[in-house]
């Protein structure tokens, strides 16, 4: 098994591991993945990881949140999530809005939410986003 791909499996394992995220992106940039590097930096920088939801107790989706979601959510998820998840999935208005455009989602009661299959593809079209408006690096 290649190096990153211990990473990836840790961050599978973990979204909310830190400091695995730091010492990827060093290793990263080592190799010249500055882009990528740069990106787990932001999400260290900014405490983010995307939200992961199991649905019907047997699918798993990753995904982000909307400005205000995380508040109302802490609340009702404080006994089955660990805590500050939903505030650490929470976007800005521009990144929510910029991830929108570009993945399917669901519908709640309130809120629209982008879900994906795995972390990684949720954390891909962050770091898309964050490219496109130029944010990283």
């Amino acid at each position: 098994m290649r190096k990153n791909e211990n990473f990836e499996e840790q961050l599978d394992l973990d979204p909310g591991n830190w400091d695995v995220r730091l010492v990827y992106s060093d290793w990263l940039e080592e190799q010249g993945e500055l882009e990528y590097a740069s990106y787990l930096r932001w999400t260290v920088r900014n405490k983010k990881r995307p939200y992961r939801i199991v649905h019907y107790k047997i699918e798993v989706w990753y995904g982000w949140t909307c400005p205000g979601w995380g508040e109302i959510r802490e609340e009702e998820a404080r006994f089955r999530e660990p805590p500050g998840l939903c505030l650490e999935s929470e976007l800005p208005s521009m990144l929510y809005e910029g991830i929108k455009v570009k993945v399917s989602g669901i519908y709640t009661e309130h809120y629209w939410i982008p879900f994906l299959r795995d972390r990684g593809k949720a954390e891909a079209v962050l770091r898309e986003v964050l490219i496109e408006l130029k944010m990283l690096l």
